[in-house]
């Protein structure tokens, strides 16, 4: 496994580097431009990963979900970890979830979007990332006000 910071730090490593708040409810939710300069500086930190294909990653995903039951509209950025056992097989992936969330509305209901972007893929990630900050969401969710905003981690 090439040298990093342990996984199992990722989600306080994300807060530390961005100065982001693990969670916040309004005024104190912190702005998308602080949120994507934190996930940037985020992206070039190392972290023990294993070395296979899709081991580093980032998803940013927005949309109202089936699966969320209060209806809200999220935005997320997360960045996924491969993990692996002593025998170098899958075990799971972590996730550091760095997610707004939005009270129900009518206007953003149809909004969905999803774009991964992987370590050892073409893209750079400056370049996949311009992209996530032109994003039209951005615009659509100025003005309004989140519900809550927070980072997490979870193994799935």
């Amino acid at each position: 496994m090439p040298i990093g910071a342990p996984i199992e730090t990722a989600a306080s490593v994300l807060c530390e580097v961005g100065g982001l708040p693990a969670s916040a409810v309004p005024p104190d939710v912190p702005s998308a431009t602080v949120v994507l300069n934190a996930i940037e500086r985020f992206a070039a930190i190392a972290f023990e990963v294993p070395d296979s294909p899709e081991a580093d990653g980032f998803l940013f995903q927005y949309g109202a979900f089936s699966t969320i039951a209060d209806g809200a509209f999220l935005v997320d950025v997360l960045r996924q970890f491969d993990v692996v056992d002593d025998d170098g097989d899958h075990e799971c992936y972590v996730q550091v979830h760095c997610e707004y969330r939005f009270p129900p509305d009518e206007e953003l209901t149809a909004a969905r979007g999803e774009s991964w972007w992987f370590a050892d893929g073409p893209e750079p990630f400056a370049d996949w990332f311009a992209r996530v900050r032109a994003d039209p969401v951005w615009a659509w969710l100025d003005g309004r006000d989140p519900m809550a905003f927070a980072v997490t981690q979870e193994a799935v």
